[in-house]
């Protein structure tokens, strides 16, 4: 711990949290700040100590064989208590995708979901992201998103916002390095129909691989009284 605190910034964070993104300068229209990411981690390893609580929703990204991770990040309460991924590959169909339900790793989205239902004891909503969205947030109602997956990640943004309200309230993210990346390259665009979030597809032509463990945690956290969202 001492050699630790000796280092300089942003090498101390990189070296303690796994935050290599400490040191660079975040865009002006990224959606969710590095900082926030680093803060929101660091209340993980907090309440790690606690216990979680109990399971209160999952989200999941499926992927359906190809190179895409078929991940699912877990919430306990205000704390995303783990995120998992299986290559893609492992998943080829959605008879697949529900056997893993039944083993912990869950997925959904279309051949899976229908896979899901027929097992039957699977509460699970799935999310069209490119739907319309009536939600707001709640600090400036008279903004509006032009899709759901603008909204569903808006939503992260404002539950990790450390002004946002009192700790216990903020979200907690496990130290991650391919989670960081995933949520601090979404980028944000302001039109006149409202709040546009950069597509998964474009953030993939932009760095080169799918954020698929972002987009779970997103999920994770939007919060609709079902134990299982899926996009």
């Amino acid at each position: 711990a001492a050699t630790l605190e000796a280092l300089p910034e942003p090498m101390r964070s990189m070296m303690r949290w796994g935050d290599f993104n400490a040191g660079r300068v975040d865009g002006a229209w990224q959606l969710i700040p590095s900082n926030w990411v680093v803060l929101a981690q660091k209340r993980w390893l907090l309440r790690k100590a606690a216990g979680f609580g109990p399971l209160s929703q999952i989200g999941c990204d499926p992927a359906h064989g190809g190179l895409d991770e078929f991940t699912l990040a877990l919430r306990n309460g205000r704390t995303i208590a783990e995120v998992r991924a299986v290559s893609g590959r492992l998943v080829p169909d959605g008879k697949t995708g529900a056997a893993l339900i039944r083993s912990d790793v869950i997925g959904v989205g279309g051949r899976t979901y229908d896979a899901a239902k027929l097992l039957g004891g699977c509460e699970a909503v799935p999310i069209v992201v490119s739907n319309s969205s009536d939600w707001r947030d709640p600090k400036i109602p008279n903004i509006e998103f032009v899709n759901l997956r603008a909204a569903i990640m808006w939503n992260l943004r404002l539950q990790l916002d450390p002004e946002g309200g009192p700790e216990e309230t903020r979200l907690a993210l496990p130290p991650d390095r391919e989670l960081m990346t995933d949520l601090t390259a979404p980028r944000y665009i302001p039109r006149s129909g409202g709040i546009i979030v950069e597509s998964k597809e474009d953030i993939r032509k932009r760095i080169g691989r799918s954020v698929d463990r972002g987009d779970a945690v997103a999920l994770s956290a939007w919060e609709r009284k079902v134990l299982f969202a899926f996009a």
